[in-house]
């Protein structure tokens, strides 16, 4: 009798050892998209001084947001002033 709920229950454990574990390794795919870009703007030249570019950047991190060197700013109603951050 010992034997035989052993035996049942090695395999159901297994299966719930199993589903407890994929329940915490699952991938947070939000983090990957593109969905984290935003829009920022970076000085061309003097005729055209805020060109768009999209950019994986914020106003709170760390760090100051570059885009091919060149600093990446938010659009403050016609001007660019406030630089972005990056983590």
């Amino acid at each position: 009798m010992k034997s035989r709920k052993l035996k049942f229950l090695i395999p159901v454990m297994a299966i719930g050892l199993g589903v407890a574990a994929s329940a915490f390794t699952t991938h947070d795919k939000a983090a990957d998209t593109t969905d984290n870009l935003i829009i920022g703007y970076v000085y061309e030249s003097p005729t055209n001084p805020c060109d768009q570019k999209l950019v994986d950047c914020n106003e709170t991190a760390e760090f100051l947001c570059y885009s091919e060197g060149q600093p990446v700013f938010k659009m403050d109603g016609t001007s660019c002033i406030t630089q972005l951050r990056r983590d």
